[in-house]
């Protein structure tokens, strides 16, 4: 009689039976699902896809001038508009905001504590711009729109906003998300800077908000 399995007893004659399996399917090797880079190639490929189709904004390093999205003459600054031409100075703190720790979704700014209220040698935060396209807004007082998310607890009183050096315009910022509404005054020569200052009365962190889209809109 044979056994079945690897520990099968001699036969009569003292030779020992070969193990029997029911499937030797089973036995086969399945090529490629059990190759050691099958996984690793896997992986590798969804990582470019990826890549490709992120482009650049996985990996935004310093600010540079940005290019606003038209809309019959409004500017419109998204958040990757924002993530990669968003500037700071000692004043401010910013981190960007990101989907699955990927797609940029949002700037999130804040002021450091005892920051004096701004003056006219404040460089603060700043949003560069292209001027061959802000040259349309000279002459003209601009609508700056930003659409705005309250923080819960370290939420700033208030922001300001100027194009390059010119003078602040200070608005509150709501207790609720939502647009926030600036009118700036006509500036005389096309802006490369948008400065953005927060204001917080606040000493003990850091006082801020978030923005997911700046829209700079001439008026007549």
């Amino acid at each position: 009689m044979r056994y079945r399995g690897a520990m099968a007893a001699p036969d009569r004659d003292g030779a020992r039976a070969v193990p029997v399996y029911a499937e030797r399917g089973a036995q086969r090797r399945v090529m490629g699902a059990t190759d050691w880079w099958f996984y690793p190639l896997i992986v590798l490929a969804a990582a470019a896809l990826m890549a490709v189709s992120l482009g650049g904004e996985a990996f935004v390093r310093d600010a540079r001038p940005q290019a606003a999205r038209l809309e019959g003459g409004i500017l419109v600054f998204g958040p990757r508009a924002l993530a990669q031409g968003t500037q700071t100075d000692p004043t401010h703190v910013s981190y960007v905001v990101r989907d699955l720790g990927v797609r940029i979704r949002a700037v999130r700014l804040a002021i450091r504590p005892n920051a004096p209220p701004p003056t006219a040698g404040d460089t603060a935060a700043a949003l560069l711009l292209a001027p061959a396209q802000t040259q349309a807004l000279v002459g003209r007082p601009v609508r700056a729109e930003l659409a705005y998310r309250r923080f819960s607890i370290t939420a700033a009183g208030a922001v300001a906003l100027r194009f390059d050096d010119g003078p602040w315009t200070i608005a509150p910022l709501p207790p609720q998300s939502g647009p926030v509404v600036v009118v700036l005054p006509a500036p005389t020569r096309a802006p490369a800077r948008l400065g953005i200052r927060l204001i917080s009365d606040q000493t003990d962190m850091n006082y801020g908000a978030e923005f997911r889209r700046i829209v700079l809109r001439p008026e007549s």
